[in-house]
């Protein structure tokens, strides 16, 4: 925990029970969110968003099994190190099956618009664009973690990410 955010990646993980579900106050700033953007036209979803230990297990194995092992752990985290477990991290989709969970998401109205405006509801976008070796993730134009609106915007315009915000090697 940083500064009273709880973190998890490749270096920080949480226990095996740790089992909040998707808070509360992620689904009440999703909701505003995407009353927003349906408002413009545009159709976004939560695609995954809580996932237990156990769930992230099966995650994992049947990613290796699709593309790999060197592959699997550029996007995918182990279990105890999802954001994901935290109940604070969603993948967000829109209607078109072929962008969500894909790079071109970012290229979408919905992605464009996300990128420029999540962090008004508390969402940044977590594994920024050439920001792998920082954050250990690939570039994932879908996923946001929830932070707050506060600590969103301070992050969204120092154009840090979370660990380079909070000072984390």
């Amino acid at each position: 925990v940083m500064e009273g955010t709880l973190i998890a990646n490749k270096e920080c993980g949480l226990p095996e029970a740790y089992d909040p579900g998707l808070k509360t106050e992620v689904s009440i700033q999703f909701e505003k969110m995407k009353a927003d953007v349906e408002s413009e036209g545009m159709t976004i979803d939560i695609g995954s968003g809580y996932r237990s230990y156990e769930y992230q297990l099966g995650v994992i194995e049947r990613n290796i099994a699709a593309v790999g092992e060197e592959e699997t752990m550029r996007s995918v985290a182990p279990a105890g190190k999802s954001e994901h477990q935290t109940g604070l991290a969603i993948d967000i989709i829109n209607d078109d099956p072929e962008t969500n969970i894909d790079e071109s998401f970012k290229d979408t109205d919905e992605g464009i618009w996300l990128a420029a405006n999540s962090y008004k509801y508390g969402f940044i976008l977590r594994y920024p664009q050439g920001k792998e070796e920082i954050t250990g993730y690939m570039y994932e134009p879908w996923h946001f973690r929830y932070v707050g609106e506060e600590l969103a915007a301070k992050i969204f315009d120092s154009g840090l990410t979370l660990e380079e915000y909070f000072g984390i090697e």
